[in-house]
């Protein structure tokens, strides 16, 4: 058991520093191209910061709620994994708080399952999620992820859905009226605009031919969980099966938020999301050690891509 812990934790204290090297790889670029040699550690240091607040949030929810049985290190390396492929070093601060507090409302929604009164759920839920497209628009399409996930707990009810807009939109409501008293211009962005795949593939690991295929790699491999992770829903009991679907959910609007928005901010929750169905469908492998090896692979090419030897 020492070593296995052992072994948990130097995994996890290795993907964290490759992790964080890749930023600084990512934000050395970006210096550069700006003709700035100086690096922004403050840059690095919250995306880093906020990226484990959430991961660490995100996995006590999951473990409390006993979605996932194990301590979470595996999603801890694949959303890690998929997150340095794509450039998430200059995202602004409040978009990174926006994103957590929509991950953050994950917990009151999948709680739903249990309760006999659960205004305070939707309450908390709706209020995050509204604060959350204050700081950053595009994060009020996670309002569909509430609706629908009442929906799949439970039955229709006009009073409780009424109570979600309503929680929903009061942020929102006083966001307005505070810049209409104080003469502030409002400064939402209710623009979409489709995603430009030129500001997706950035950085070095994925311009390189072998990050590609590791970055197609990972992506296929978490696909086979998804798919693995619903034929197998039938084995879990019904409170598991809603919640899984529920997750799905939000991994969905996230890509959608990805695709119509374009901003790549949207990367961490679907890494995490992703990372997630890995988690459950490696539960239930009878083979892990497989797992283990191809993860060892990728995290393997991924830093020698950074060391420029391959």
């Amino acid at each position: 058991m020492i070593n296995r812990n052992t072994n948990l934790i130097l995994s996890s204290i290795i993907a964290t520093a490759y992790f964080i090297f890749n930023l600084y790889l990512q934000e050395k670029e970006i210096q550069e191209i700006g003709g700035n040699s100086s690096i922004s550690w403050i840059s690095i240091s919250t995306t880093v910061g906020f990226f484990l607040i959430g991961f660490t949030s995100f996995v006590f929810i999951l473990r409390k709620q006993k979605v996932i049985q194990s301590n979470g290190y595996f999603l801890f390396l694949f959303a890690l994994l998929l997150a340095s492929y794509f450039p998430l070093v200059d995202i602004n601060w409040t978009t990174l708080l926006a994103l957590l507090l929509c991950i953050w409302s994950i917990p009151f929604v999948i709680q739903i399952h249990n309760q006999n009164s659960i205004r305070n759920l939707l309450f908390y839920a709706s209020i995050l999620c509204g604060i959350a497209g204050i700081l950053f628009f595009p994060t009020f399409t996670y309002l569909l992820f509430i609706l629908i996930g009442i929906s799949v707990f439970r039955p229709f009810n006009p009073r409780e859905f009424l109570l979600i807009i309503s929680c929903f939109c009061m942020p929102l409501l006083y966001y307005l009226s505070w810049n209409f008293l104080n003469d502030n211009p409002s400064e939402l962005n209710f623009e979409f605009a489709f995603i430009d795949l030129n500001k997706i593939i950035f950085t070095d690991l994925s311009e390189n031919k072998w990050g590609a295929l590791v970055l197609i790699s990972a992506i296929l491999l978490a696909i086979f969980a998804i798919v693995t992770t619903f034929l197998n829903r039938t084995k879990r009991i019904v409170r598991q099966r809603n919640q899984i679907v529920v997750l799905f959910v939000f991994l969905l609007i996230s890509v959608l938020n990805l695709i119509l928005y374009g901003d790549i901010s949207f990367v961490i929750p679907i890494s995490l999301l992703l990372a997630l169905f890995l988690q459950l469908a490696y539960q239930d492998l009878r083979r892990k050690w497989l797992v283990n090896i191809l993860m060892f692979i990728l995290y393997l090419v991924s830093i020698l891509i950074n060391f420029g030897i391959i």
